[in-house]
């Protein structure tokens, strides 16, 4: 899904067609050997600032909301 100029990233284990994932196959392609370092680079980068949000805000730890909501509380 694209969100005006961004996109959502995430690991195979959650393969939409609407989410950008790194190839899993057998890669040969150098493109592909690319992408997946700059892709991996990029979601260790997202999931550090995910621990960072839950340390600060721990309240998001257990709770499941929307992102939006999520980001209400955060303001709040």
């Amino acid at each position: 899904m694209i969100y005006g100029n961004n996109f959502m990233i995430g690991d195979s284990g959650y393969a939409r067609e609407w989410l950008i994932t790194p190839y899993v196959s057998n890669i040969q392609d150098p493109g592909e050997v690319r992408f997946n370092a700059a892709h991996k680079r990029i979601h260790r980068l997202v999931e550090n600032a995910y621990g960072v949000v839950k340390a600060r805000f721990p309240c998001l730890k257990k709770i499941r909301v929307e992102p939006i909501f999520a980001g209400r509380i955060i303001i709040a």
